[in-house]
C-alpha cells in the first residue's frame, strides 16, 4: 500500500468511525459471521429481515476487501498478524443500533485464534478497540422493555 493509498484508507475509516459513533449514540450491536453462517444470513437478507441485510452488505464488502487484497500484503486477522486465508475466518461486524446505520466497522478473526461464536466476539472487541477504545460489551438484563 502506498503511502497516498494509507493516507487515504486512514481518512475514510477515520470520518467512517466518527458517523459510527454519532449514529450509535454510543450502543452498537456486534454480530458474528462463520462461513458456516454465510447460507442462514442470505436466507433471512432475502425474506426482508433489515439487520441481516445490513450485516450481510457488511459481510460483503469486507470479503470483497479480504479477496482484492495484494498478494504481497494480504489483509491480516484482527488478533494475530496472520493472513487471511480463503474460508479460514470469520467477519466481525459492529453496527449501530440506530435502526437505520448507514456505517458499519468489520474486521476478520482466523480460524487460529478463535472459532467458538464467543471467543470470537471477544477477540473482534479487543481489535475494535483499537481503533474506538471506550467500546464495551453490555447485557440487558430485561428485554421486551414492559413493566409486569
Amino acid at each position: 500500500m502506498s503511502d497516498s493509498t494509507a493516507a487515504a484508507w486512514r481518512k475514510e475509516m477515520a470520518v467512517g468511525l466518527q458517523k459510527m459513533q454519532s449514529e450509535s449514540g454510543g450502543v452498537a450491536s456486534l454480530f458474528v459471521v462463520r462461513p458456516c453462517d454465510a447460507a442462514r444470513l442470505v436466507a433471512c437478507a432475502l425474506a426482508g429481515n433489515r439487520e441481516a441485510a445490513a450485516v450481510l452488505q457488511a459481510v460483503s464488502r469486507a470479503l470483497d476487501g479480504i479477496q482484492r487484497a495484494p498478494r504481497r500484503r494480504p489483509m491480516l486477522c484482527a488478533s494475530c498478524p496472520r493472513p487471511l486465508r480463503h474460508g479460514r475466518y470469520a467477519v466481525a461486524v459492529a453496527i449501530p443500533d440506530s435502526g437505520e446505520a448507514s456505517q458499519a466497522l468489520t474486521l476478520a478473526i482466523c480460524t487460529r485464534c478463535a472459532t467458538d461464536p464467543a471467543e470470537i466476539g471477544q477477540k473482534a472487541l479487543a481489535g475494535f478497540r483499537r481503533f474506538w477504545p471506550d467500546a464495551r460489551t453490555i447485557q440487558i438484563s430485561h428485554p421486551g422493555g414492559g413493566m409486569a
